[in-house]
């Protein structure tokens, strides 16, 4: 799957524990499917409390990462081994795998 440098970057960001951990993660990834899902979610999807202590602009920069790894993960029909390829973290990989999971059907 190729994505560009903007949204690895940003998905790097993601999925790095140092910047996001294992809660942030998982809410992030559950608000950014939910925005995906539901256009009146978008607005509140990055005002949620336990954000608040991430950048705003980081946490922008990661949401829409987020989104566009999710669409092309679906346009493509990417399989479990593909959407884990971009997240180094064994914890946040089973995060995102189990989101994915919730979101899929």
């Amino acid at each position: 799957m190729e994505l560009s440098e903007f949204v690895q970057k940003g998905f790097q960001m993601l999925a790095d524990p140092g910047s996001f951990d294992f809660n942030t993660f998982t809410l992030l990834l559950r608000a950014t499917f939910q925005s995906l899902l539901d256009a009146q979610a978008d607005e509140a999807v990055l005002d949620h409390p336990d954000l608040k202590h991430i950048d705003p602009v980081v946490l922008k920069h990661c949401h829409a990462a987020a989104a566009t790894y999710i669409l092309e993960a679906g346009k493509q029909r990417a399989d479990k081994s593909t959407i884990r390829t971009l997240i180094p973290d064994p914890t946040q990989r089973l995060a995102l795998v189990a989101t994915w999971n919730n979101y899929r059907t």
